[in-house]
């Protein structure tokens, strides 16, 4: 008799590892990927009024002088210079602001500024044109320096912070974007082909001066030219932009990325 054959018992087999891939890293990018704008108002330069007010305040609460006005108890600062530069100074910025003066206009503003200043100095008729002004009844005492701080602080920070914040033009390496943060409406601006940018020349006193350009910030414009085939169809200007030196320096190297 033939014994049965006994099949071999299958042995199991271990399912197959999986391969790990290495992880993906990311792309390192060396520019940013758009750079954000904005445009202020001429009211941008008043933080020169503020600052200069609260400077008088303080030195007028340290070295003033308590003097008796209309039987109200106020301190007035003993020297004449500092009421007429006070004056003096608020005149010239809102006067600069409001003409908006630019180009040629602001340097011939800035020299009649200095050349005025000078003159004062080197005849001393401060004391003189304190006289006059403190024989027209008018008196400035430490708390108005400081009121007029306040008022010229907050219409700076609402003009500056919120106003001039309503609309912010973002450039990315094709495109200028253009948003109205109000509405929300968008213009954008094919620059992939035709777009071209460019600072205008530095004006001494709101851009070197009063945009304190001297400790490297400074404020710049912005002009965006559009056209095609040499024709300029548009021209943006985006106007009063803080830092626009650094912000410029980013648009070029985020265009040739």
């Amino acid at each position: 008799m033939t014994e049965p054959t006994i099949a071999p018992t299958p042995q199991p087999q271990s399912a197959p590892q999986p391969t790990q891939q290495p992880a993906l890293q990311p792309p390192i990018i060396d520019a940013p990927s758009s750079v954000l704008i904005y445009a202020h108002s001429p009211r941008i330069y008043w933080w020169v009024i503020w600052v200069y007010s609260f400077i008088c305040a303080g030195m007028t609460l340290v070295q003033g002088q308590s003097v008796d006005v209309g039987g109200v108890s106020a301190v007035i600062y003993p020297g004449g210079w500092m009421p007429v530069s006070f004056v003096a100074l608020v005149a010239i910025v809102l006067l600069f602001t409001n003409l908006d003066l630019r180009g040629v206009a602001s340097y011939i503003f800035g020299a009649l500024v200095i050349a005025g200043f000078g003159a004062l100095m080197y005849f001393q008729v401060w004391n003189g044109m304190y006289a006059v002004i403190k024989g027209s009844g008018l008196m400035i005492s430490g708390s108005v320096y400081f009121l007029f701080g306040v008022i010229f602080f907050f219409a700076w920070f609402v003009s500056v912070f919120i106003f001039d914040r309503s609309t912010n033009y973002r450039f990315t390496k094709d495109f200028l974007i253009e948003t109205n943060m109000i509405t929300g409406a968008q213009q954008a601006y094919n620059l992939r082909n035709h777009g071209a940018h460019s600072r205008k020349p530095l004006d001494f006193l709101p851009d070197f001066v009063f945009g304190l350009g001297w400790l490297g910030f400074g404020t710049r414009d912005i002009v965006v030219h559009i056209g095609a085939g040499g024709q300029q169809d548009a021209r943006i200007q985006i106007a009063r932009v803080w830092r626009g030196n650094a912000k410029m320096r980013q648009i070029e190297k985020l265009r040739t990325t």
